[in-house]
């Protein structure tokens, strides 16, 4: 039983090693992407403030 999960375990990876290696080359999956093009058209609602040292924090000025 468990060389089967072994041998399901491999060959998804393989299969899904395959499929990123057809990905454009910014290596970057469609979900994770998507969120993060998400996530950059929403970081100009918040502004970086200075908290000392070496350390900032984000504020949102317009509420």
């Amino acid at each position: 039983m468990i060389e089967d999960m072994k041998v399901y375990l491999m060959e998804r990876w393989a299969k899904n090693r395959k499929d990123a290696e057809r990905l454009p080359s910014q290596g970057v999956l469609p979900k994770i992407r998507k969120r993060l093009e998400k996530e950059f058209k929403e970081s100009d609602k918040w502004l970086p403030r200075w908290a000392g040292e070496k350390k900032y924090e984000l504020h949102q000025p317009y509420g």
